[in-house]
């Protein structure tokens, strides 16, 4: 599921997967890749950051994770708000991060999704659609520690 949903006339977007069965490794491993790739964007949503460079960066960690050409499937991402995507990041794109602004990275991987939607502020980025009880891939960079959405398996 990729929801975008509109309250108060602001827009936020999450990827979670509900599976039903035995879970197939290449997809799991997918997945993992995309929350990976996700949680590094988090990571780098910081005041100043140019889309370009985002753009530049999630090339670099799509290939990292193993999947170098993915990148080419979807958009990256970018500032979302009032409009489903306000801008995405891409080579060209001279937009910066700042703040507060919402963002909704969403690195597709093999045809999965691993994503939430954030909001870079002064104080840092905080993460607003985490959900109580769903599964999560923690991923770990520089000591902060990211709670990605997993798959949710249902047999």
């Amino acid at each position: 599921m990729n929801v975008c949903a509109r309250k108060w006339g602001m827009i936020t977007s999450v990827g979670r997967y509900v599976y039903f069965g035995k879970l197939p490794d290449r997809l799991r491993a997918a997945v993992n890749a995309s929350a990976l790739i996700c949680a590094n964007m988090i990571h780098n949503t910081k005041p100043g950051v140019k889309a370009s460079d985002m753009f530049e960066m999630t090339k670099k960690w799509y290939a990292q994770a193993g999947y170098p050409d993915e990148w080419k499937n979807i958009h990256t991402g970018g500032a979302i708000g009032y409009q489903n995507r306000e801008w995405v990041a891409t080579a060209t794109n001279n937009e910066t991060v700042n703040t507060p602004q919402p963002f909704a990275w969403n690195p597709f991987v093999s045809a999965s999704l691993s994503f939430h939607t954030i909001m870079s502020t002064a104080a840092g980025t905080e993460i607003l659609t985490e959900i109580d009880n769903w599964p999560t891939i923690d991923i770990k960079i520089d000591g902060t520690t990211y709670k990605m959405p997993a798959i949710l398996e249902r047999q």
